[in-house]
């Protein structure tokens, strides 16, 4: 058998098995048939004498390269476009760039709102089938349910429901803008002003045809 003298860049010695008398080339040497090898071969340390090993010691075997990484499926790769799509989209609704009635169009996107969690002011979550904006930092409670806290949260517009049961707002942040349409007791309402405060039939008010 033949081996290269000077190893590879993983320290492993190229070698080849020839039969009968056999005159290496340069930069290789012969390996006596009775020489023992070592179990790490080809990763061997050499001692060679006029182009014969007369001695082979155990070499240092690396470690294999880890498997690579595989490819995501196409599937994996569509799931993962939809759910960064529906992050931007959440995103693009909480900062404004996406209008409240769009939002509601999408109600699965947004995060159900859950209790003992520290929600931002402009976070938009679903309660009841419904999406509410956050008015205020707060860390939420049961009991603070969107519908429970106007204070807190404020519904935002919903597109199947032209006309909204009225909702007295606590300010500024929930007033109804002119054209609001709501109703209330048992009749159609728009708003004739902007930061609408009133009930309907007391002022700022007109009752639907």
């Amino acid at each position: 058998m033949l081996i290269e003298i000077i190893p590879l860049s993983n320290g492993a010695h190229r070698n080849q098995n020839g039969g009968g008398t056999i005159t290496p080339p340069d930069g290789w040497a012969v390996i006596p048939p009775d020489m023992a090898i070592p179990e790490t071969f080809p990763f061997v340390d050499l001692v060679i004498k006029n182009g014969t090993v007369v001695s082979m010691a155990a070499g240092e075997v690396p470690e294999p390269d880890p498997d690579p990484t595989p490819e995501p499926t196409m599937e994996a790769r569509v799931q993962a476009l939809e759910s960064a799509t529906s992050i931007a989209f959440v995103t693009l609704c909480e900062t404004g760039t996406i209008d409240a009635v769009t939002a509601s169009e999408h109600t699965e996107l947004f995060s159900p709102w859950a209790y003992s969690v520290d929600y931002k002011t402009g976070n938009i979550r679903a309660h009841g089938g419904k999406l509410y904006r956050c008015l205020q930092d707060h860390t939420s409670q049961e009991t603070w349910t969107p519908d429970a806290a106007p204070s807190l949260w404020v519904a935002i517009s919903d597109p199947a429901e032209e006309w909204p049961t009225w909702v007295q707002p606590t300010g500024a942040h929930d007033a109804y803008a002119q054209g609001d349409k709501v109703s209330h007791n048992g009749k159609h309402w728009i708003s004739n002003v902007d930061n609408n405060v009133w009930e309907p039939g007391v002022y700022g008010w007109t009752e639907a045809a």
